[in-house]
């Protein structure tokens, strides 16, 4: 983490972003930003990762599992929404925006 805040491995934005269900360890980024299509496990001990895995045999399950994933990544991480949420700060930091006035 770095000033902060969470963050996510690129591997599983990847994931998501290519509608793909992920099992991964549930540390606080993952779980806090992971979002649908994210299954978290509480440790990578094979039993563990084996049942929660269990749920993706099914394609149909996999499949709305990776449409979900996807969607949110599209509405909450994706490079557009993450550009229109830090351009504010950015037109501020150059001067580029009057800063905000609070009330």
């Amino acid at each position: 983490m770095s000033g902060g805040r969470l963050q996510l491995p690129a591997k599983l934005l990847d994931a998501q972003r290519f509608g793909r269900p992920v099992v991964a360890t549930a540390t606080p980024p993952i779980v806090e930003l992971g979002g649908p299509g994210l299954i978290p496990i509480d440790d990578w001990r094979l039993s563990t990762a084996l049942t929660a895995l269990d749920g993706l045999v099914d394609p149909a399950v996999r499949t709305q599992l990776g449409r979900a994933a996807n969607k949110y990544f599209n509405e909450n991480l994706s490079a557009e929404v993450q550009a229109r949420a830090l351009a504010p700060e950015l037109g501020r930091a150059l001067g580029l925006e009057p800063p905000a006035v609070s009330v």
